[in-house]
C-alpha cells in the first residue's frame, strides 16, 4: 500500500509542477514577446517623434518667413530665433542658406552648449563660429575655412532639386568629418516662385545610436536601423556605422558591419527578402547565432517626405531564459518539498491504516489453517472496529457451521458406505448368477447344436425340413454367441480379463480379417473398402485377439445392418512425439469404420450400467442386443484406447477407435513380451490411498494451471478422449500421475480425477 500511495503522490505533485512550469514558461515567452514589441515600439515612436519634430520646426520657420516675422536678410535675428527654438526642441542643428552661398545656423555642441555658425558674402569660403551666452547672444568668435560651398551640401541640393520639402540623404558635415546627419530641408520661394533659400533641421545619427544604446543596457542583443539599400543608419552597439578615411566618411552596409550579430541578421534578411522583394511593415523571425536562438523583430518606418528606414531588434533567448531558469529551480524545489512532505504524511497514514489490515490478514490466514478460535480486537478506526466485529461474528458462525457440516458429512459417509456395500453385494450376486446361468445354458445348447448337425446329414430330409433345421442352427449359434458375450461381460465386470500383449504381424491379421468378412459383404452386394496397409508398421506389440475381436464385432455389425451402400475401414498409425528433438516407439493405431446403414441410437454408449440395452434397429433386424458393442468398448478401454462414434439416422455410422501400441523393428519374429512393459504398466490399478493422493497433489503443482483446468473440465464432461489427449502431454518423469489418471479414465472413474484436483486446489490455492 505504501508504494502505490507514494507513487500516486509523486505523480500528482510531478504533474502539478510540470503544468506550473509549463505555464510559467509560456507566460515568460509571451512576456518576452511583449517586451520585444514594446522596445520596438519605443524605437519606432522615438524616430517618428524626432522626424516629426524636425518637420514641425521647419513648418513653423517657413510660416514665420511668410508672415515677415523672420526676415531672410537679418541673420542676427535668425540666429537668435533659431537659438531659442533649440532651447525647446532637442535637435542638433537649425540652419538657413540662400542661393548666394550665405549661411546662418545654430549648432548643439553638447548638452548645454550652442554655437552660431555664419557665412556672409563676400567671404563665402570661411565660416565664423560664435560662442553664445545664456541669452543666445554672441560672445567670442573664431573663423574657420570652408572647403566647399554650402550650396553643394546634400541638405541644400536635395531640397532644391526636389522643389519641395524632403529628407536629405545622410551626409557628412564639412567642418566635422566624424559627424553624419540627416536633414529635413524646406525650400523657400517668393510669390514669383523664385528660390529664396533653404531652411533645414539636422538630426545627428550618432544621437539616435546613443538613444538605441539606452534600450540595450546589458548588451543583451542589438538594435540597428538601416535603409532599404542595406546601409546602416544607427546601432545600439559601440561599432561605428561608417568608416572614416582621410576625413571622408564611407557608410557601411549592415552585411559588412563589424558587429557579427548585425552582420548575421542582415544576411538572414537579405536571404529571405532579396533585392526587389518588399519587406512587410512588421515581421518576426528567429535566428540561430553562435548556437543561441535569437528573436528578431523588424519594423519599417516610412513618412510622406520620402524617408524609409528599417528598424531591427535582435534579442537572444538567453536574455529571458534566466528568469525561466530561476522559475524552474523554484518550481522544482517547491515540488520536491511538497512531494517529500506529502510522502512522509502518506507513509505515516499508510502505517496507521495498514496495522489493522495486517491484523485482519493474519487472522484470515490463521482461520484458513483450521484455527476457528482466533479473534481480533481493533480500536483505532471506527470502520475497522465494525469490520473486526463482523469478522469475529463470521468466525463464530463458521465454527458452528463446520461443526454441523462435519456431523452431516459423517452421517452421509456412513450411509454411502452402507449403500456401496449393499450395491457391491448385489452386483456380485448378479455376476455370479449370470455366470452360473451362462454355464448351465451352454451345455444343453451345445447338445442341441450337435443334434442339428447330425440331422442335417440325413439325405431323406425334405427341403422344408432342411430349412427349418438351418433356422434352428442359426438361432442356436446366435444364442451361444449371446451366452459367450454374457460370460465375457461377467469377467469384465469382475476384472478377470487382462491384457495379453504379444508381438504380432499386423498386416497378416488385417489380411485375414478382410478375407473373412469380404464374402459376407459380397453376399449382400455391399462395397467393402479397406485403406492401404502399406504405410502401416509390419510388426506391433499389443493384444492381437482383442484388437481382432473389436474389429470383427464392429465390421460384422456394419455389414449386418447395412442393406445397400458400402462399408469402409480406414487404418492409420500415428507416432507419439514426446519432444521436438526426441521421438519414442509408442504409437497410436487408429481405426475408422463407416457404413451407410440405418444408424444407431445414442443411448448404448451412454448406458454403461445397462449393457443389455437393445437398439431400435437391433430389435427390428433381430441381429443382437448390443453386447458386442459394449464388449468392444470395454476391450478398447482395457487396452488404454478410446472408442467414439457419430451416427445419423438413415445415413450411417462412423466409429473412431484409437489404441496405443509399440512399434519397433527389433520386435520382428520376437516371442511374447512381458506385459509389465512401461507403456502398459498403467493398465493395472495404482494406489488410490490418502498418502498417494497427497503425493499426487504435490506433483500437480509442478504442472501448468491451464493443463490442470483442462483435465478437470474433461473429467466433469466425462470425455475419455479429451482425457487421453491431455494425459499424453505429460512429461516422461510423471509416471505415477500418468498411471493414476489413465486407470481412472479407462475405468470411467472420473470422480477420482475430480477429487484429486479438488484436494490439490484446497492444499495449494485455498488462500
Amino acid at each position: 500500500m505504501k508504494v502505490p500511495y507514494t507513487l500516486q503522490i509523486i505523480a500528482a505533485v510531478g504533474l502539478t509542477g510540470w503544468l506550473s512550469l509549463r505555464n510559467g514558461q509560456v507566460a515568460i515567452y509571451q512576456l518576452a514577446l511583449e517586451l520585444r514589441q514594446e522596445v520596438a515600439d519605443q524605437v519606432y515612436h522615438h524616430i517618428a517623434d524626432q522626424l516629426q519634430m524636425a518637420q514641425d520646426i521647419n513648418q513653423a520657420n517657413l510660416a514665420a518667413i511668410e508672415l515677415g516675422l523672420l526676415p531672410l536678410d537679418d541673420f542676427a535675428g535668425m540666429s537668435q530665433f533659431f537659438w531659442h527654438q533649440m532651447q525647446i526642441y532637442p535637435v542638433s542643428y537649425i540652419n538657413f542658406a540662400n542661393p548666394q552661398g550665405e549661411f546662418i545656423g545654430v549648432e548643439l555642441i553638447d548638452d548645454n552648449h550652442w554655437v552660431i555658425n555664419e557665412t556672409l558674402a563676400p567671404n563665402l569660403n570661411s565660416m565664423t563660429i560664435y560662442q553664445t551666452d545664456s541669452q543666445g547672444d554672441r560672445t567670442t568668435a573664431k573663423v574657420d575655412s570652408v572647403p566647399d560651398p554650402v550650396t553643394e551640401e546634400g541638405w541644400y541640393t536635395d531640397a532644391v532639386q526636389a522643389g519641395q520639402p524632403v529628407w536629405s540623404d545622410i551626409y557628412q558635415w564639412a567642418d566635422q568629418p566624424a559627424v553624419l546627419s540627416i536633414s529635413s530641408s524646406y525650400p523657400v520661394y517668393n510669390d514669383s516662385q523664385q528660390l529664396l533659400g533653404v531652411i533645414g533641421v539636422d538630426l545627428v545619427v550618432s544621437h539616435i545610436s546613443q538613444f538605441l544604446s539606452t534600450l540595450v543596457p546589458n548588451g543583451d542583443g542589438v538594435i540597428f536601423i538601416m535603409e532599404p539599400n542595406g546601409l546602416l543608419v544607427a546601432t545600439s552597439g559601440a561599432m561605428p556605422v561608417f568608416q572614416l578615411t582621410q576625413d571622408t566618411a564611407t557608410r557601411l552596409p549592415a552585411t559588412q558591419s563589424q558587429d557579427a550579430l548585425i552582420q548575421a541578421t542582415a544576411e538572414r534578411l537579405q536571404e529571405q527578402f532579396p533585392q526587389g522583394v518588399e519587406l512587410p511593415e512588421s515581421l518576426a523571425l528567429t535566428l540561430d547565432f553562435e548556437g543561441i536562438r535569437h528573436y528578431v523583430n523588424v519594423t519599417c518606418h516610412q513618412n510622406e517626405l520620402g524617408l524609409d528606414w528599417i528598424i531591427v531588434l535582435v534579442v537572444p533567448e538567453t536574455a529571458f531564459m534566466q528568469q525561466i531558469a530561476q522559475n524552474t529551480r523554484i518550481t522544482v524545489l517547491m515540488c520536491l518539498l511538497a512531494a517529500a512532505i506529502a510522502t512522509l504524511l502518506g507513509l505515516i497514514l499508510s502505517r496507521w491504516i495498514n496495522h489493522p489490515i495486517r491484523e485482519l490478514v493474519v487472522a484470515s490466514q490463521t482461520i484458513t489453517k483450521g484455527d476457528l478460535s482466533h479473534t481480533i480486537d481493533i480500536d483505532s478506526i471506527q470502520e475497522f472496529e465494525t469490520l473486526a466485529t463482523s469478522f469475529n461474528t463470521m468466525v463464530l458462525q463458521l465454527k458452528t457451521s463446520f461443526t454441523d457440516l462435519e456431523n452431516r458429512v459423517d452421517q452421509r459417509t456412513a450411509e454411502l458406505a452402507e449403500a456401496k456395500t449393499q450395491a457391491e453385494v448385489a452386483n456380485q450376486a448378479k455376476t455370479r448368477f449370470l455366470a452360473n446361468m451362462s454355464h448351465e445354458l451352454r451345455t444343453p445348447l451345445n447338445i442341441i447344436l450337435g443334434f442339428v448337425q447330425v440331422l442335417e446329414r440325413d439325405l431323406a430330409l425334405e427341403p422344408e425340413q432342411k430349412n427349418n433345421l438351418q433356422r434352428i442352427y442359426r438361432s442356436g449359434q446366435y444364442l451361444l454367441s449371446l451366452i459367450n458375450n454374457i460370460l465375457l461381460l461377467t469377467k469384465l465386470e469382475s476384472k478377470e480379463i487382462g491384457l495379453y500383449n504379444v508381438c504380432f504381424n499386423l498386416w497378416a491379421m488385417l489380411e485375414d480379417l478382410i478375407t473373412t468378412l469380404k464374402p459376407q459383404a459380397d453376399a449382400k452386394k455391399l462395397t467393402f473398402t479397406v485403406s492401404s496397409i502399406a504405410d502401416l508398421p509390419h510388426y506391433i506389440y499389443g493384444d492381437e485377439n482383442k484388437i481382432r475381436q473389436v474389429l470383427v464385432s464392429l465390421l460384422e455389425n456394419a455389414i449386418n445392418f447395412t442393406d445397400e451402400g458400402q462399408v469402409i475401414l480406414q487404418i492409420r498409425a500415428i507416432p507419439i512425439e514426446t519432444t521436438a528433438q526426441a521421438t519414442t516407439n509408442e504409437w497410436i493405431l487408429q481405426f475408422e469404420i463407416e457404413d451407410t446403414g440405418p444408424g444407431i441410437s445414442l443411448d448404448w454408449l451412454q448406458s454403461e450400467e445397462d449393457p443389455f440395452l437393445y437398439s431400435d434397429f437391433g430389435k427390428q433386424a433381430q441381429q443382437g442386443g448390443g453386447l458386442g458393442l459394449h464388449i468392444s468398448h470395454e476391450y478398447v478401454r482395457l487396452m488404454g484406447g478410446t472408442m467414439i462414434y457419430n451416427s445419423d439416422r438413415a445415413q450411417g455410422t462412423l466409429f473412431h477407435i484409437r489404441i496405443p501400441i509399440i512399434v519397433d523393428s527389433d520386435l520382428k519374429d520376437s516371442a511374447r513380451i512381458d506385459t509389465s512393459s512401461t507403456f502398459f504398466a498403467d493398465a493395472y490399478p495404482p494406489n488410490f490411498g490418502a498418502v498417494a493422493s497427497a503425493h499426487l497433489t504435490k506433483v500437480l503443482t509442478q504442472l501448468s494451471p491451464d493443463w490442470v483446468d483442462q483435465i478437470e473440465q474433461a473429467a466433469i464432461k466425462g470425455s475419455d478422449f479429451d482425457l487421453e489427449q491431455l494425459i499424453l502431454q505429460l512429461p516422461e518423469n510423471f509416471n505415477e500421475l500418468r498411471a493414476y489418471l489413465k486407470y481412472a479414465t479407462l475405468n470411467f472413474q472420473f470422480d477420482k480425477i475430480i477429487e484429486l484436483i479438488e484436494e490439490y486446489r484446497h492444499a495449494y490455492h485455498s488462500y
